[in-house]
């Protein structure tokens, strides 16, 4: 399919329905095996321990008692994934897709590759609309649709490439900046000890639906009979009773403790409603997924800590804070009639878009990735309370660590419950590419402020992504960027027979493209910090990272790189067409 530059009949054809489909199918897929990987991981320490000499053992005899925690630890993050499954509604409907269109797209290509479609875009009536304002006539509401996978204002079904899910962690992807990996924490994509997103900047908790009631067998599923059961099969049957009693209880509400002893060999179909709760459990909807996609459901925890945790508040210090106060510093009057936009490219989690929404200005999250997205939603839309839920982020890495409790510590969230936080009428997460969406010519200068956070060297083709923030900006409008240029991309090819495309530029030649799309450079300074770190571990990876202001320069006003104008200057010419627009 061509990519639209507008117009069409706003129909994704039945192919692109079925990509988009498998591609989701094998998110929550990975998302559902969660705690089968975890268990693995833990009979595999189990099986080191067992090979020790008695004398070895002896003065290690707290570790058998260390792993049962590790498995309350997995149960504990899988019982909060259950409850982001169920509360999550995908943008199309699924059930089309379990079987007929669904193994469609497996005959096109093969199943690790399906849902990949580079070329795939979305269709006219999936473009983002751009800001919208109070005076609109949206149904914004308080800004949080409670009743919907995110806010209803500006959501956009999405266009997924699994391409992008394999960069979610872009910190952890590229290079390998530290100088160890662990045994039980590989990745497909490098990671540097920081979890950075495995997707477009690119989602935890027990593999249930692939471990109970007689999925281990060979067919479509693609596990093995019975009587070939491996010590992979036993780690899912394990995880699978344990979680059953979990299970049953999200699904039907009964209480733990009247549920039947042989609740783990529960009938499912008597759980199988219509809807989205239960779909994700279906045996037909399920999809083998390698263990690099299980390991993005690891990153998005810890992304959790960054975004939505008291442990993250330092990083966010780091990260977020300059960028606010940057934004403060060029819009000081925020009108409440008509507050100004800001895009935010990348939003992941959400939290610095929620953030700058709260500054007063009608926000616009985008994000790419399913992973990121069924999260977030569930973060924004689904929690009740502050401090609400509580996962175990750390207990996939024993390397570096230096004390037991350390790995197995608690991190509540969210810190801030978003749904009690004022914040501006408007604010909405557009899901889909950044390119394809915001190409669009209904947002060609359409935002006052763009920001990025760790976020431009998630393409493969950074030119775009200049050229795309040049033509949204309102003439005058700001664009304000933080991160390294760890490109996602640049060793895609040791890992992949496709030729990906990669441009790679220096930071001096990143800023000189941006000039000659029109972005002139009014402030700028380097900014260490860390992406996802674990506070307690001995080894921190820090960024040095690239922090600036860029203001796109008025029509037929050349600069030739000149700081043009203070950010008084940039509000009052604000100001001035704001006043313009009222009746």
């Amino acid at each position: 399919m061509e990519a639209l530059e507008g117009g069409g009949d706003g129909e994704l054809s039945k192919l692109d329905l079925a990509q988009e489909a498998q591609a989701l199918r094998r998110v929550v897929s990975a998302y559902l095996n969660y705690a089968s990987a975890g268990e693995e991981d833990i009979l595999r320490w189990e099986r080191s321990y067992s090979k020790l000499k008695p004398d070895h053992k002896l003065l290690l005899k707290h570790l058998p008692s260390k792993y049962t925690q590790l498995r309350s630890c997995v149960e504990a993050n899988m019982f909060f994934i259950h409850h982001v499954l169920q509360a999550f509604s995908p943008p199309f409907e699924m059930g089309d897709f379990t079987s007929g269109a669904g193994e469609k797209c497996q005959s096109i290509s093969n199943l690790e590759d399906c849902g990949v479609g580079e070329n795939r875009t979305l269709q006219a009536d999936m473009y983002a609309r751009g800001p919208h304002f109070p005076s609109e006539d949206l149904a914004v509401g308080d800004g949080i649709d409670n009743s919907s996978s995110f806010t209803s204002d500006g959501m956009k079904k999405p266009s997924v490439s699994q391409r992008n899910d394999e960069r979610m962690d872009p910190r952890s992807s590229n290079k390998r900046q530290a100088s160890e990996i662990s045994n039980e924490d590989w990745r497909s994509e490098e990671e540097s000890g920081d979890g950075r997103r495995v997707d477009n900047r690119h989602l935890t908790s027990h593999s249930i639906r692939p471990t109970l009631n007689d999925v281990v067998k060979t067919g479509e599923n693609g596990f093995k009979e019975h009587q070939d059961f491996d010590e992979t099969s036993q780690a899912k049957d394990v995880v699978s009773d344990r979680l059953a009693v979990n299970r049953r209880d999200l699904l039907t509400g009964r209480d733990v403790d009247t549920l039947p002893s042989d609740v783990g060999h529960i009938d499912d179909s008597e759980d199988m409603e219509t809807g989205y709760t239960t779909i994700w459990y279906q045996p037909n909807f399920q999809l083998p997924v390698p263990p690099a996609d299980v390991d993005k459901v690891r990153c998005i925890i810890r992304n959790i800590v960054r975004d939505w945790s008291e442990e993250g508040v330092c990083e966010r210090a780091e990260c977020y804070t300059p960028i606010l106060k940057e934004l403060e510093d060029w819009f000081p009057n925020r009108s409440q009639r008509r507050p100004p936009t800001c895009l935010v490219p990348g939003a992941g989690l959400g939290r610095l878009a929620f953030e700058i929404s709260r500054l007063g200005f009608v926000t616009q999250g985008n994000e790419f990735s399913y992973y990121m997205m069924i999260c977030s939603s569930f973060i924004l839309n689904g929690t009740q309370e502050a401090l609400e839920w509580e996962i175990y982020p750390w207990i996939h890495s024993s390397c570096n660590t230096i004390k037991d409790e350390h790995q197995l510590r608690c991190v509540r969230f969210p810190d801030l419950h978003p749904a009690s936080a004022e914040i501006t009428e408007g604010f909405s997460m557009c899901a889909g590419d950044f390119v394809e969406v915001y190409r669009h010519p209904d947002q060609k200068e359409a935002w006052d402020a763009v920001v990025t956070c760790f976020f431009i060297d998630t393409a493969h083709n950074i030119l775009e992504y200049l050229e795309i923030i040049a033509r949204i900006l309102k003439p005058g409008g700001v664009w304000i960027n933080l991160g390294p240029l760890l490109y996602h991309f640049a060793d895609a090819h040791t890992c992949s027979s496709d030729d990906e495309l990669s441009i790679e530029l220096s930071l001096d030649d990143v800023k000189t493209i941006a000039g000659h799309y029109g972005l002139v450079l009014q402030r700028e300074k380097v900014l260490e910090t860390t992406y996802s770190s674990n506070i307690k571990s001995m080894m921190q990876n820090r960024y040095f990272a690239a922090f600036w202001t860029m203001v796109k320069e008025e029509r037929g006003v050349s600069t030739n790189g000149a700081a043009v104008r203070r950010p008084e200057q940039i509000f009052a010419d604000y100001e001035r067409r704001a006043t313009e627009d009222r009746p």
